[in-house]
């Protein structure tokens, strides 16, 4: 009969020499004969321990509770393996799997504080915000000196509060934060000054990958000076480490302003771009990039604001593209060629945008086209975000996969499903999505017009776009071939009327003349300011009805701007009304009872034109030279209401909202004709079969 002693002896001795490996094997195989044994479960969990195992340390200590239920010490390791393990899981996007962790840990030992913690960060990363404050209450209940901890709270309520947190915080409070973190939470706030103070003591032992967050948060912003001036500490500090910063290089040489000041401000930055891209591509071909370890993370960087400058970029555009291409090919040659085998017939959605926005309202019906065309469809939803739109998508599709992780896990999942066709709705609201394009995960890729701009990416074998919406001149202003669809070339879900609310009630002055300004302010170009200008000069009762912007400093830049150009004569305390984003009804009923609606120059309303029709308001529309620029003026075409509603420059888009303005009764002519015209509008019937028809000529 063996010696139990004597066998678990040994396999402490050997755990005791370092030989944990050969020690868990040992008394895995004692336990496999003598399931009930205490001592060699306990030797089972510090084996695994030190192989930093922690399925099995988690399976041990739950082998423990069995033999010992409610023992208070096993709990709390227990606990303790279950927020470590929630923690890495949470480090590799996996943030469902990391949840669940954290809700087990503090299920089972609600007085474990770094569990509570991190299952705040993962309730906010999941866009939960009212929970993750309970849980971060929960953790400052057992730790209240906890300074990131009450900054996190004070993020949760607004960049405001956050601002004021990190002020009342002491230096020497500071000093004890991770400078990554401080610099990541510093830039959600805005504070830039406070980011750099934090980049600059970044050392050997600091994660570069927050610290480039950082970064990103800066450029997202438009904060471009802070984000060069964050990028050259990120890179010093990459330096001492041996490492490369290729994603702190893209932002220090290619961000760009949210609201420019000018024009002049405009070409400037514009320049600027031009010469970090051709500075990047002189140094990255150089660069040791082999077996370095690097990962495509790196390489997540959308140059997402330069198709706002209202010029044409397909020059610069393929610039980038070439660079992201060839680097992304250095970092994953295994995934730059098509995969070996494709199965004919299934096609592939993938955005982070299946949700409650303009990408699944725009798109979403597409699945349903696809599907009832006799294509396998897979949609793909890039986590953390998901709503009940993104429920609802997914069971329209074939297969619906909601994909976490780094980009090279997101990569391998989507190439493994052997699609014949891969398409992108959209190529810049993301940036996990540029490297992602830059390979080739599908036989076939196209790319649509969710951010209507070329990608210049040579992996694109099509541009579906929307032909009603393009010059004549369209193909020289794309890198891919064209396959236009007629109509709005999707199958738009016309929203339900919501009965009128009064001006009063909404916020606004029922005694003053209402111009719709909705778009988002990074999308009013410097021409646009002329335009609201002169309606102020002749109308100046007028009241502008705009919406808060995502960054309080974009508003602040924007007024500033605006009363530059107004020169006394539009006074923004007076002329401009900024509402809080709304909910999708309250914003019809807004809408409603608006007089006019202003179309921005340059970049053309395309869901906001489309909610302003369906809620009868006329919009004023001045077409552009490139397909953004003329979203309004096809679907004005369509109703045949361009001749009363398209205007041929700034100068005239102004003069006729003023008519419409003073003329009530050509008003309301025209929001009947409006309503009356919207199934021309919407619809779809060309459309789906275009689009069925570019499918199979794609996948044949």
């Amino acid at each position: 009969m063996a010696d139990p002693s004597a066998a678990l002896r040994a396999a402490g001795e050997l755990l005791a020499q370092g030989k944990a490996a050969e020690a868990l094997a040992r008394v895995e195989a004692w336990l496999a004969a003598h399931p009930g044994d205490l001592q060699a479960h306990m030797l089972r969990v510090n084996a695994a321990n030190a192989l930093g195992d922690l399925d099995r340390v988690i399976d041990g200590l739950l082998a423990l509770l069995r033999l010992r239920p409610q023992h208070p010490q096993f709990t709390r390791m227990l606990a303790t393996a279950l927020n470590n393990h929630g923690a890495r899981l949470r480090e590799s996007g996996r943030l469902d799997a990391a949840l669940a962790a954290f809700r087990q840990a503090v299920d089972l030992f609600p007085a474990h504080p770094q569990a509570w913690f991190n299952l705040g960060l993962c309730l906010r990363d999941r866009g939960q915000p009212e929970a993750a404050r309970e849980a971060f209450r929960q953790h400052l209940g057992l730790c209240p000196d906890d300074p990131p901890a009450r900054l996190l709270l004070a993020g949760l309520e607004s960049d405001r509060r956050l601002g004021e947190a990190l002020a009342q915080s002491t230096p020497q409070e500071r000093e004890r934060m991770d400078p990554a973190w401080l610099a990541q939470t510093a830039a959600k706030a805005g504070l830039v000054d406070a980011t750099l103070e934090a980049l600059a003591r970044l050392g050997p032992e600091h994660d570069l990958e927050t610290a480039a967050r950082a970064l990103c948060e800066l450029h997202l912003r438009g904060e471009v000076a802070g984000a060069a001036a964050g990028s050259q500490r990120v890179i010093e500090a990459a330096r001492r480490q041996g490492r490369l910063a290729l994603r702190a290089e893209l932002v220090g040489a290619l961000a760009l302003p949210a609201i420019y000041r000018d024009h002049a401000d405009l070409r400037e930055h514009r320049q600027r771009y031009a010469e970090g891209l051709a500075r990047l591509h002189r140094r990255w071909p150089d660069l040791p990039l082999e077996g370095r370890g690097l990962r495509l993370r790196e390489l997540a960087h959308s140059n997402f604001l330069l198709a706002y400058q209202g010029l044409p970029d397909r020059e610069l555009q393929a610039s980038f593209a070439r660079l992201i291409e060839q680097t992304a090919r250095r970092i994953r040659p295994d995934l730059a060629e098509p995969p070996a085998a494709a199965r004919a017939g299934r096609i592939g959605l993938i955005s982070s945008c299946w949700r409650s926005c303009t990408v699944g309202a725009y798109f979403g019906g597409w699945i349903g086209w696809l599907r009832e065309a006799g294509f396998e469809v897979f949609l793909y939803q890039l986590g953390p975000r998901r709503d009940g739109t993104t429920e609802r998508l997914g069971q329209q599709a074939t297969v619906f996969r909601f994909l976490e992780g780094p980009i090279e896990a997101l990569a391998e999942a989507v190439r493994k499903d052997a699609l014949d066709l891969l398409i992108y709705p959209e190529l810049g609201m993301d940036d996990r999505l540029v490297p992602l394009a830059a390979l080739r995960l599908a036989r076939r890729q196209a790319l649509a017009w969710g951010h209507p701009t070329t990608s210049g990416l040579a992996t694109m074998d099509a541009y579906l776009t929307c032909a009603e919406m393009e010059p004549e001149t369209a193909q020289a202003h794309y890198t891919e071939p064209l396959i236009g669809l007629p109509g709005l070339g999707v199958d738009y879900l016309r929203p339900p009327r919501p009965e009128p609310l009064a001006a009063q009630a909404l916020g606004l002055d029922p005694r003053r003349p209402r111009v719709l300004v909705p778009q988002s302010l990074f999308k009013l170009h410097p021409d646009t300011d002329r335009v609201l200008v002169a309606i102020a000069e002749e109308v100046p009762e007028v009241q502008f009805v705009l919406f808060e912007p995502e960054f309080p400093a974009w508003r602040r830049d924007y007024e500033a701007r605006l009363t530059r150009a107004g020169a006394g004569t539009l006074d923004v305390q007076r002329h401009l009304c900024f509402l809080p984003i709304q909910p999708r009804q309250r914003y019809l009923q807004v809408n409603m009872a608006c007089d006019v609606m202003l179309d921005s120059l340059h970049w053309s309303g395309g869901n906001t034109a489309i909610d302003a029709l369906c809620c009868g308001l006329p919009l004023v529309a001045c077409p552009g030279a490139l397909m953004r620029g003329r979203q309004s003026l096809a679907m004005l075409q369509r109703m045949g209401l361009a001749g009363a509603l398209c205007v041929a420059d700034p100068g005239q888009q102004a003069r006729r909202v003023v008519e419409l303005l003073r003329v009530r009764s050509e008003r309301e002519a025209l929001r009947e004709a409006i309503l009356a015209r919207l199934p021309a509008l919407l619809e779809a019937r060309q459309a789906r079969a275009a689009l069925v028809e570019a499918a199979q000529r794609l996948t044949g």
